[in-house]
């Protein structure tokens, strides 16, 4: 089962003391694995989740989706272009979280 979790990502373009936020679009990650609990997901957004001074991911959400399933982003590009140059991060769960470690 593939689940598709979304971000909305924030850059800072000030300083510390001074922040700027500015939104900046997102991740996609469509991750799969054999079935999902409760404790994988949480582990997921954990892992797509950061908060530092100048850099911020924040999970939106996720659903779960089939195996031909395009983000909008990917099926814009399809469309428009003919092919996918941007895809959506693709990954099994256990590889997914052997990298995040």
């Amino acid at each position: 089962m593939k689940l598709y979790f979304f971000t909305q990502v924030y850059e800072n373009y000030g300083t510390e003391n001074e922040p700027y936020w500015k939104a900046k679009g997102g991740e996609d990650y469509i991750i799969d694995a054999e079935s999902w609990t409760e404790e994988m997901v949480d582990e997921v957004i954990s892992n797509i989740t950061v908060c530092n001074p100048f850099y911020e991911s924040s999970y939106i959400g996720h659903i779960q989706v089939s195996d031909t399933f395009k983000t909008d982003f990917e099926q814009s590009q399809f469309d428009y272009e003919g092919h996918i140059q941007y895809p959506a991060i693709r990954v099994n769960y256990d590889e997914f979280i052997k990298e995040s470690v």
